[in-house]
């Protein structure tokens, strides 16, 4: 809220780097603390509930953020007979939003079951890069490495989208808010998704559903690259980019959370989440190296996009008979 009211760009980035920090202690916990609340044929289900529920609340963010938030707090001008009236900018309103939403979470984390430690005797290690080390090494004995790269793959294209959607502005000549709509639509629909695929799952993981998201993400990212500029169709193919990605994401998250060893399932998947962070930052890199001396429109990005799925749906059915036979998936 400082940062806001003093207009400071360096104090807002501090802030900003302090909440990703906290988002990077919060992940592990969250998604590790499912398998220990529900049994492991509810894990699709719970995971389902969990994405849908995040997806909403970006719905939400994004709406406010673009919505009322942004016309309160940029600066208005309005004509009013041959002259301009100027309204102020609410500058600590965006402060005042993000510390009551803090306040909410830390509230509802009260009504969180209290859960006992899986491993007392383990020691904090400074070095993150050790800690890495040693848990990629475990994955691959319990065979999650390719589950973990398709999980960071995903991560990757998501990331490339997210670089692509706020170029619509321009491309499509719509304001800020309507370009905010096309994000709230791929949430929603990664919302719906996501609690379809939970359920659909009954009570056991999937793997099956994973190259079938692929596909339907393949299929939505060749129309969105090759589809006329128009916005509607644009949207309508944007959500069901998300409905298949729910499809994707769901069954490759229960499984983490299944092989991840109960003791240090939170460092299993804190390593999980550094990866899906390192193909992000590949995916922005990638965005930038397409985008701009490359000079690709970013609505034919897209199609890079569907290149990307191409490779991991022809990987996902050749691993399939691997994945899908294996008991633990089942009980």
């Amino acid at each position: 809220m400082l940062g806001f009211c003093i207009q400071s760009l360096w104090v807002v980035l501090s802030a900003l780097i302090l909440l990703a920090t906290q988002s990077a202690f919060f992940g592990p916990a969250k998604y590790g603390m499912i398998p220990e609340l529900v049994p492991s044929p509810r894990l699709s289900r719970a995971n389902g509930l969990m994405n849908m529920t995040t997806n909403i609340a970006v719905l939400l963010g994004t709406y406010l953020g673009l919505g009322p938030i942004y016309q309160w707090y940029y600066p208005q001008s309005v004509e009013l007979a041959d002259k301009a009236v100027h309204s102020e900018p609410v500058l600590w309103l965006p402060g005042i939003v993000i510390l009551l939403i803090a306040a909410c979470g830390i509230a509802a984390t009260y009504g969180i079951t209290r859960l006992r430690p899986m491993k007392k005797s383990l020691r904090l290690n400074w070095n993150p890069f050790e800690s890495y080390w040693h848990s990629f090494l475990q994955m691959r004995r319990e065979r999650m490495v390719f589950i973990v790269f398709m999980w960071s793959s995903f991560y990757c294209v998501v990331s490339i989208v997210l670089l692509i959607l706020p170029d619509y502005s321009k491309l499509l000549s719509i304001t800020p808010v309507q370009n905010g709509l096309l994000t709230a639509i791929m949430a929603l629909s990664i919302a719906i998704g996501c609690m379809g695929c939970g359920f659909m799952s009954r009570r056991r993981i999937v793997p099956i559903f994973i190259p079938f998201g692929a596909i339907g993400m393949l299929g939505s990212f060749v129309a969105l690259g090759l589809a006329p500029l128009s916005y509607w169709p644009i949207a309508a193919m944007l959500a069901c980019a998300g409905l298949a990605s729910g499809f994707f994401i769901i069954p490759l998250q229960a499984m983490i959370q299944l092989y991840s060893p109960e003791n240090t399932r939170g460092r299993f998947l804190g390593t999980t989440n550094a990866f899906s962070f390192i193909a992000m930052s590949i995916g922005s890199v990638l965005f930038w190296v397409i985008n701009g001396p490359i000079g690709v429109p970013a609505n034919r990005i897209f199609l890079f996009c569907a290149m990307l799925a191409i490779i991991g749906t022809v990987i996902l059915f050749a691993r399939m008979n691997r994945l899908a036979g294996d008991s633990r998936l089942l009980h």
